[in-house]
C-alpha cells in the first residue's frame, strides 16, 4: 500500500546504516523516502472519478467512481439512482439516500473537469486509528 511505503523506506535509513554506507546509496535511499512522501501528497489532495465495475452480493454493475484523496470513496451507478460510500470500519460499500445525489453529481462534475473546483459536501468516514496510535 502506497500509505506505507513512505515509512517502510525511511525505517531503511536507520543511523546504524547510514556510517556503513556509501553517500550514493544513502542519496538513492533518502530520495526513495522523499518521492514516497510526495505521492502520498498527492494523494491526500486530489479528486478523481473513473468507470469501473462494482460487485455488490451476486450483483455485478458498471458505475463512476469518486475519489477525494483518501478521505472518500463514492459510487454512482451510470443511471444516477444508486449512490454509495465505501464504509473503512466495514469493509463494504453503504447506500446513501438521495439527499447526496446532487453533491455527488457535482463533485463528480467538479472531478471530471467540467465544473470549477468548489467546496463539496459528501459523507466520510471518521478517521480509523492506526496500530500505533
Amino acid at each position: 500500500d502506497e500509505a506505507h511505503r513512505g515509512y517502510t523506506l525511511d525505517a531503511e535509513l536507520r543511523e546504524e546504516d547510514i556510517e556503513f554506507r556509501n553517500t550514493d546509496d544513502y542519496l538513492s535511499k533518502y530520495r526513495k523516502v522523499l518521492d514516497a512522501y510526495q505521492i502520498e501528497m498527492g494523494y491526500g489532495s486530489t479528486i478523481k472519478s473513473y468507470i469501473g465495475e462494482l460487485t455488490l452480493g451476486a450483483e455485478t454493475r458498471e458505475v463512476e467512481f469518486l475519489r477525494v484523496g483518501r478521505v472518500a470513496l463514492i459510487y454512482q451507478t451510470l443511471d444516477g439512482k444508486e449512490l454509495g460510500v465505501w464504509n473503512q470500519t466495514s469493509a463494504t460499500y453503504e447506500s446513501l439516500d438521495n439527499s447526496y445525489k446532487s453533491k455527488v453529481s457535482m463533485a463528480l462534475r467538479i472531478a471530471r473537469e467540467q465544473a470549477a473546483p468548489g467546496l463539496i459536501k459528501i459523507p466520510v468516514d471518521a478517521p480509523v486509528q492506526g496500530a500505533n496510535g
